[in-house]
C-alpha cells in the first residue's frame, strides 16, 4: 500500500503477508514463557496487524550435543520459500534460511554463553581438536562468509553428526557443557544470525540486548517488551505475598522463603508452580506454617492470586525478561526484586514500582516486611506500576519485526470513493475492524460492506497509540481509515482503567476523550463534511458527530444495551462510578439524537426505550447475520467423508465457537464439563477464548483449536456432527448460531443462547440448560446417526435465510432512502 522505502524489515509495503514464527518444540514439552510469547505474537499478527501467520514447531532435544547438533539440522533443512517473511526467537530455530529473516531474541543457550562460567569449564578449545579441527574450519569459513544458502551448513552438520555418532570425537570433546560443545553452538549461532542472513534484530529487553556474544558485533538491536498472552488482570484485594515460577534453581524461590523469616507480619506467602526444585523447597519451607505450595494453577487462579495479592516477590538471576513482573504490575502490585535480577529491574523502580533490594533473604525480608505493615504504600506503588506497564503492547513488537512501511503514514491524498452521485456513510467505530476475527467486527464490516453497495462507505476507527495510521480499501467505494490514540489519550485511557482495577475501557475513553487527538479531529471532520449519514457502532462517539456533522442524519446501529453489559463489570470498583454515569450519558443522548435506530434484537430495542424513554427516530431490528457462504446442503455420508478428511473418521464431533469474552469463557467451562462426562465424544472448541485456558489440562477428548483461518472453520463445520451454544450472559445476539445452522449443524443450545433470531425449541434447536446437555447430548447420538436431524437442520437453515448479511442490509437501505436528505 505504500511505497518500499529501503530496508524496513518483513513489512516491506506488501500488505498483507504470510509470516511464519518457527520455533522449536522441546521434549517433554512445557507450557513457558516462550510458548507464550510465540502465541500472543501469532494471534496478534492474525488479527490486529491483518496478516497470514503460522507457527511451525519442530521438536527437539538438547540433552547431548549430537542431539543439539541434529536440531540444528533440522531447521537448516526446513523450506520456507513459501511465506513472505520468518521470524525466530531463540536456538536452533534461526537455522531457518529466508531472505526476509527477523530474529526477536529471547535468548540462546543460556548454559553455553553468558551462564557458562557456573559449570567451571575452560571457554578456549585446545589445539588439537582431532576430528572436529577440519569441521571447524568449515564452520569458522561460513561464519565469516555469511552466505543465506543453507547448503554448505547442512553438509557441514551433516559430518558433524556422523563423527558424533562414530565416536569420532573423544569424552573430553562430547561433554556438555564444555568447551568444544560451547564453541560448536557458537559457530552455529555466528552462521545462522551473520548480518547478511538477517534483516533484523529485536530483543524482549535491554538485558537481553546487551548480553555478550548474543548479536553480530555493530548489530542494530530494537528493544520491544512483549504483553503477557490473555488480558483480564484486575487489582482487588491485598491478603497475601504471592509469587509464580518453575521450581527451579535459578528461580531462588528458597530466598523468598528464607526471606520469610526477616516479615513479622502475620499474612501468608503463595507459591504458584512446578520443578524439580519442589521437594527440596517444601523442606526448606515446612517450619513456616505461612508458606503454601498452590502448584500449578489455571491462568484464572493465577489472575485471581495476583489480584488479590499485597505484593509479588520475584527474584530470578538475570532474568531474560519475566512475564511475572509484568502481570503482576499489570493487576496493580508492586514487585519485589534483586539487583541482579535482570529484566524485572527494567520495570521494578525502588520505592515507586515496587522494591529492588541486594540479592540476599535479609534485605528481601525487610522489604516484604515493610510493605505488610504498610499496606496504602503497596497500593500506592501497584497504582505506579500499572501505569508503567500500560504502554507495553504487540503493536511495538510488530514494528520492531516487520517495520511499518506496510501502512501508510498519512491519508491518501485522493479519496477511495466511487462518487458518481452516490451517497456517503461516514461510520465511526472505537475499534479497528479489519481483518474481523469476533463478532462486533463482523457486523461492522459486513453492514458496511453491504451498505457500499450503493453508498460510499468510510469507517473511521481508533487504534493503540503507537501504531501507524493508514488507510486500507475494503472494497469498491468501501475503505477504513485507522487513527492512532495520542499518548494523552492512551493515559487518560490507562488512568480510567486503573480506577476499574484495570477492566478495558478503551470504547469508554474514546467517547469522553477523543477531543485530545488533534489527527482524529481534524479527519474527523472532513470525514462527516462529507457525510450524508452518519453511523455510529456503540453509542460512544456520539459527540464527535453532533460536532462534525450538523446537517447528516445520524444512525446508531446499538451492538448491545451497552449500560447493562457494562454494569455488572463496573459496579463492583466504586472508583469507576464516573464511568458508568458516562455510558449511561452517551447511550442515552445517541438514543435521542440519532434519526435512525437499529438493534440486534426487538428486546435490546425495547430495553433501550425502557432506559432512555420515547425516541422520534426510526427503528428497526437488523439482527446478526451471515453471509452464504455453505452453499448446498451436505447428506451424513458427505459429512462424515468431510471427517476422515480430517483425521475424525469414526469419532462424533460436537463445536463451539467463541471470542476471548467472559460469556464464552462460561460457555467453555461448561463444555469441559460435558467432555468429561462425554469420554467417547470429541469436543472442537474454535476461537479466541481458547487462550483463556491455555494452561489448564483439559480431559483428552476436548480439543482447543484456537483461532483458525476461514477456509480451516467452513472445513470444521461441514464436519461438525453436533453443535453447542450453552450461553448464559451477554447481550446482543450469538453470531456463532448462524454458523452453525448455515452450515447444517444440528444444535443444542440454551433458551438465551438461541435469542434473537426466531428459533422454535423442539423444532429448530434442542433446548436445554447448561446442566442438562449432557443428557441432551446422549439423547441425541442415535437420531442423529440415523438422520433425523440432519434432516431438521436443512429446514432451520432455510428458515435462517432470512438472516443473510445481503438480505437484512437490503431492507434497511430501503428504510434509509425514506428518511428525510440534509
Amino acid at each position: 500500500m505504500g511505497p518500499d522505502r529501503g530496508r524496513v524489515g518483513l513489512g516491506g509495503g506488501q500488505g498483507r503477508m504470510r509470516i511464519a514464527i518457527v520455533a522449536p518444540s522441546p521434549i517433554p514439552f512445557v507450557m513457558g514463557g516462550a510458548e507464550r510469547l510465540w502465541l500472543g505474537l501469532q494471534q496478534h499478527l492474525n488479527g490486529v496487524a491483518g496478516h497470514d501467520c503460522e507457527l511451525i514447531k519442530v521438536p527437539v532435544r538438547e540433552g547431548n550435543l549430537l542431539e543439539l547438533v541434529q536440531a540444528y539440522r533440522s531447521f537448516a533443512e526446513l523450506d520456507l520459500s513459501h511465506y513472505n517473511g520468518v521470524i525466530s526467537t531463540k536456538y536452533p530455530a534461526w537455522a531457518v534460511s529466508h531472505p526476509r529473516h527477523s530474529v526477536f531474541m529471547q535468548h540462546t543457550l543460556r548454559g553455553l554463553y553468558d551462564t557458562y562460567h557456573f559449570s567451571g569449564q575452560p571457554e578456549s578449545v585446545e589445539a588439537d581438536l582431532g576430528a572436529y579441527g577440519p569441521i571447524r574450519k568449515d564452520l569458522l569459513a561460513l561464519a565469516s562468509e555469511g552466505s543465506r544458502s543453507n547448503a554448505g551448513l547442512i553438509e557441514v552438520l551433516q559430518r558433524l553428526e556422523a563423527a558424533l555418532s562414530e565416536g569420532a570425537l573423544g569424552p573430553e570433546q562430547v561433554r556438555f557443557p564444555g568447551p568444544v560443545s560451547r564453541d560448536v553452538v557458537h559457530q552455529l549461532d555466528r552462521i545462522a544470525m551473520h548480518p547478511a542472513r538477517i534483516e533484523r534484530y529485536a530483543a524482549q529487553s535491554h538485558t537481553v540486548a546487551r548480553r555478550r556474544d548474543y548479536f553480530p558485533d555493530g548489530a542494530s538491536v530494537q528493544v520491544a517488551y512483549p504483553p503477557p498472552l490473555g488480558e483480564g488482570f484486575a487489582c482487588e484485594g491485598d491478603q497475601f505475598l504471592f509469587t509464580a515460577s518453575r521450581l527451579e534453581h535459578p528461580k531462588r524461590i528458597d530466598m523468598i522463603i528464607a526471606a520469610m523469616q526477616e516479615v513479622s507480619a502475620d499474612i501468608p506467602l503463595y507459591i504458584a508452580g512446578e520443578g524439580n526444585d519442589l521437594a527440596r523447597l517444601k523442606a526448606l519451607a515446612e517450619p513456616d506454617p505461612r508458606i503454601v505450595f498452590l502448584g500449578q494453577v489455571s491462568e484464572d487462579a493465577l489472575k485471581q492470586h495476583y489480584a488479590n495479592a499485597l505484593a509479588v516477590p520475584f527474584v530470578p538471576y538475570d532474568e531474560d525478561y519475566g512475564y511475572i513482573t509484568i502481570e503482576a504490575m499489570l493487576s496493580g502490585k508492586p514487585v519485589v526484586t534483586t539487583l541482579d535480577a535482570g529484566g524485572p529491574t527494567e520495570f521494578v523502580v525502588d520505592g515507586e514500582t515496587g522494591r529492588v533490594v541486594a540479592p540476599e533473604a535479609k534485605a528481601l525480608g525487610q522489604a516484604l516486611d515493610a510493605l505488610a505493615c504498610d499496606p496504602a504504600a503497596a497500593r500506592r506503588m501497584g497504582q505506579n506500576a500499572a501505569t508503567k506497564v500500560a504502554g507495553i503492547s504487540w503493536t511495538a513488537v510488530e514494528r520492531a519485526l516487520l517495520g511499518s512501511s506496510f501502512s501508510l503514514p498519512n491519508p491518501p491524498p485522493a479519496s477511495p470513493a466511487l462518487g458518481r452521485g452516490r451517497e456517503r456513510i461516514t461510520s465511526f467505530s472505537t475499534f479497528p475492524v479489519s481483518p474481523a476475527r469476533g463478532g462486533g467486527q463482523q457486523r461492522v464490516l459486513n453492514i458496511c460492506r453491504e451498505l457500499s453497495q450503493t453508498y460510499d462507505v468510510e469507517i473511521v476507527s481508533f487504534v493503540e497509540a503507537g501504531d501507524s495510521r493508514a488507510t486500507t480499501a475494503l472494497g469498491p467505494g468501501f475503505w477504513e481509515t485507522r487513527v492512532p490514540k495520542s499518548p494523552r489519550q492512551a493515559e487518560l485511557e490507562a488512568s480510567l482503567s486503573a480506577d476499574a482495577d484495570w477492566l478495558p475501557v478503551g470504547d469508554i475513553a474514546a467517547g469522553l476523550h477523543w477531543r485530545e487527538n488533534e489527527a482524529f479531529m481534524e479527519h474527523a471532520q472532513e470525514a462527516c463534511a462529507a457525510a450524508d449519514i452518519i453511523m455510529l457502532h456503540h453509542p460512544y462517539m456520539v459527540e464527535a458527530a453532533l460536532a462534525y456533522g450538523a446537517g447528516a442524519r445520524l444512525w446508531l446501529d446499538a451492538h448491545n444495551v451497552e449500560l447493562d453489559l457494562k454494569r455488572p463489570l463496573i459496579e463492583p470498583h466504586s472508583a469507576a462510578a464516573g464511568l458508568l454515569h458516562a455510558v449511561e450519558q452517551l447511550e442515552g443522548r445517541a438514543w435521542h439524537a440519532a434519526a435512525f435506530i437499529t438493534a440486534c434484537t426487538q428486546a435490546d430495542l425495547d430495553r433501550l426505550q425502557q432506559l432512555n424513554g420515547s425516541s422520534d427516530a426510526l427503528q428497526t431490528v437488523l439482527p446478526n447475520g451471515y453471509s452464504r457462504r455453505a452453499g448446498d446442503p451436505i447428506s451424513r455420508a458427505q459429512r462424515n467423508h468431510n471427517k476422515r478428511q480430517l483425521g475424525r473418521e469414526g469419532v462424533f464431533t460436537a463445536l463451539f465457537i467463541g471470542s476471548w469474552h467472559p460469556p464464552n469463557i462460561e460457555a467453555v467451562q461448561s463444555i469441559v464439563t460435558m467432555a468429561s462426562a462425554l469420554p467417547d465424544l470429541e469436543f472442537w472448541i474454535v476461537g479466541s477464548v481458547c487462550g483463556a485456558f491455555m494452561t489448564e489440562d483439559m480431559p483428552t477428548n476436548l480439543r482447543m483449536l484456537g483461532v483458525v483461518e476461514d477456509d480451516e472453520l467452513v472445513a470444521l463445520l461441514l464436519a461438525a456432527d453436533l453443535a453447542l451454544n450453552p450461553m448464559q450472559t451477554g447481550s446482543g445476539s450469538n453470531l456463532k448460531i448462524l454458523d452453525y445452522i448455515e452450515h447444517r449443524i444440528p444444535l443444542v443450545s440454551t433458551a438465551f443462547g438461541a435469542r434473537g433470531f426466531g428459533l422454535e425449541p423442539g423444532q429448530d434447536y434442542h433446548e436445554a440448560d447448561p446442566d442438562q446437555f449432557v443428557d441432551a447430548i446422549s439423547r441425541l447420538l442415535f437420531i442423529t446417526e440415523a438422520g433425523f436431524l440432519d434432516d431438521r437442520a436443512e429446514r432451520v437453515a432455510r428458515k435462517a435465510q432470512e438472516f443473510a448479511w445481503d438480505a437484512s442490509v437490503a431492507q434497511v437501505r430501503a428504510l434509509l432512502a425514506a428518511l428525510p436528505g440534509r
